[in-house]
């Protein structure tokens, strides 16, 4: 099942996510990343994985916390307009 990701959709096909997103997640992991060796943090392969994983773990919570509550609105706007006997 391909939903439609809106703003965040490709313009040619709005099922998948947009080029732009996609290199502003790569762009603010790698802005980040060279933050942290200003500040003298050391990152290896590992810590970039780790980064990697983490923001894909943060991106996939918002992304289902929001489906839930669509769903959860949409589910209350429907049962609200259910004629009840």
């Amino acid at each position: 099942m391909n939903k439609d990701l809106g703003f965040l959709g490709s313009s040619t096909d709005s099922t998948k996510l947009s080029n732009t997103v996609s290199g502003l997640i790569v762009t603010f992991a790698g802005i980040i990343i060279l933050i942290a060796k200003k500040f003298g943090v050391e990152i290896g392969t590992v810590e970039v994985s780790n980064f990697a994983q983490g923001v894909a773990l943060a991106i996939g919570s918002i992304w289902t916390i929001y489906g839930l509550v669509v769903k959860l609105l949409l589910f209350l706007k429907n049962k609200k307009t259910e004629p009840t006997l």
